[in-house]
């Protein structure tokens, strides 16, 4: 039966010149549309590496077997029919396969929503199963599962969280695990953060399972994170769950989720994923990546913590942080999002040029305003003022971005501190500045903080002055451009001091 099959099918593709001519066609109407369009959304961000790797590859097969089936010559056809029609017929087989996955892909890429939520990608899962045990290869879609049925439904969160005996551990408040790639021996050439040998720790189940729009069931797992707004669970190796406090997940705060979700991805910004309802269909939260082998900024403020977590780091080093966050924050401005609740905890740091910036639901997008704020990286004028009352803009951000920076090149000094005390509201209110721009030993200071501030730079100094004492409005760019002249001069003086 099936030698009859084979043989029909050999004798239907004799007439290979109409099959070229076929093949031809589908070549010069997908070529571009499937390779150019993809690259673009790429370049955009817009495309995962995977895809990436996987539409080049195919787009080399496919043009590998164009090639060939053109290049056959005339007199081997004539004297090995056979064989050339099992050339020809392998040749469209593969053009077939290829040109259907880059068009999974394309749809995946194009229509964001059908990823894992829909019947397109259904259809894919069961033709790259198909293809996968006719070649005999591991697919990614290994440990898919699709849960229609959200009531009745145990996921592969749950089965992965049952099976597993090791544990890694959990690193401050937020998502700060040990990454499980990273060398097993640090040395201090690495700028990557020293952190402690993971311990084998319990997952307990929390036992209570949220959802997806789409149906897909997730189980919350270990508790890590506590906050005004809510907790953070983990609910796979990957990702973690933000539930909001009952009073929180309001509507407001929905619909900018979604509109988080509809905006283009910012590399260094930890933006959510999935929107997360009850039992109800009432929302409670959203899923995001889980970052590993990072610290809060705040910690590493503290000398003695950069001292313990990253020995290896230098003066330079915190400049290098201090402008990776100030970079991220003009992304943020260049797509009209304001961060409103800027402060060292929602900001994790790796390396000095790898950060994530956090808690992406509390940020203020299309005049929702944010609810929630520290008072010592507040804009003096607003301290007796509620969140909710008034819309932050860029001067609210840029004015805790540079008391975060003025606290990373002092160790975490204040900038109203003065020898004479009082609490740091008073100071703030009384825009108390304690240093002197040109005369900096003449600082009304601690000795400590005198000589961190005596190392920063008459451009530097004259900013936090403007800044904290005069409060003038400033730019973003009138920041970095002192950092990296401040840098540079600083690696002048280290090559000079080599060379000698």
């Amino acid at each position: 039966m099936s030698s009859d099959i084979v043989n029909s099918i050999l004798e239907y593709m004799t007439d290979y010149k109409s099959i070229f001519l076929g093949v031809q066609w589908l070549y010069n109407y997908h070529a571009w549309l499937l390779f150019l369009i993809p690259l673009a959304l790429y370049l955009f961000s817009r495309m995962s590496s995977y895809h990436w790797f996987k539409l080049l590859a195919l787009y080399i097969l496919q043009s590998i077997a164009y090639y060939i089936a053109y290049t056959v010559d005339t007199e081997l056809i004539s004297n090995h029919t056979n064989h050339v029609d099992i050339i020809i017929a392998i040749n469209v087989l593969i053009y077939l396969y290829s040109t259907l996955t880059l068009k999974f892909i394309w749809f995946r890429i194009v229509f964001v929503s059908y990823t894992r939520d829909g019947f397109l990608y259904d259809i894919e899962v069961i033709w790259d199963f198909f293809i996968a045990t006719l070649l005999k290869v591991k697919t990614h879609f290994t440990n898919y599962k699709r849960t229609p049925q959200v009531q009745k439904t145990v996921t592969p969160v749950q089965q992965q969280f049952q099976t597993q005996t090791k544990k890694k551990q959990l690193i401050g408040n937020l998502p700060a695990v040990q990454s499980s790639k990273q060398p097993k021996n640090n040395t201090h050439s690495s700028k990557n953060l020293l952190l402690p040998k993971p311990k084998e720790l319990i997952f307990t189940n929390n036992g209570k399972k949220v959802y997806t729009e789409a149906g897909y069931t997730y189980t919350l797992q270990k508790q890590i994170g506590f906050g005004g707004e809510g907790t953070v669970h983990i609910i796979s190796k990957q990702q973690l769950a933000k539930i909001f406090h009952q009073d929180k997940a309001t509507n407001e705060k929905l619909k900018k989720l979604q509109k988080f979700l509809s905006m283009r991805k910012i590399a260094s910004v930890v933006f959510p994923e999935k929107i997360l309802y009850d039992k109800n269909k009432k929302f409670i939260g959203y899923t995001m990546p889980q970052v590993f082998g990072v610290k809060e900024l705040g910690v590493l403020h503290s000398k003695k913590n950069r001292e313990r977590y990253c020995p290896n780091w230098n003066y330079i080093d915190l400049l290098d942080l201090s402008l990776a966050i100030a970079n991220t924050l003009q992304k943020l401005h260049d797509a009209r999002i304001i961060v409103a609740d800027f402060n060292p905890r929602n900001v994790l740091v790796r390396s000095p040029k790898k950060i994530y910036f956090i808690d992406i639901d509390s940020y203020q997008v299309e005049r929702q305003p944010s609810t929630v704020g520290i008072m010592m990286y507040t804009r003096p004028i607003h301290i007796k003022k509620s969140h909710k009352e008034y819309l932050k803009n860029r001067s609210d951000d840029l004015y805790a971005l540079s008391m975060m920076i003025f606290q990373n090149l002092t160790s975490g000094g204040n900038p109203y501190t003065t020898q004479q005390g009082g609490t740091e509201e008073e100071l703030i209110k009384r825009h108390e500045f304690a240093f002197n721009v040109k005369e900096p030993h003449k600082s009304n200071a601690n000795s400590a903080l005198i000589n961190a501030w005596s190392q920063l730079s008459i451009e530097l100094r004259k900013f936090f002055e403007d800044v904290f004492r005069y409060q003038k409005p400033v730019l973003l760019s009138t920041l970095t451009q002192a950092l990296k002249a401040h840098k540079r001069s600083l690696m002048r003086v280290q090559t000079k001091t080599r060379s000698k």
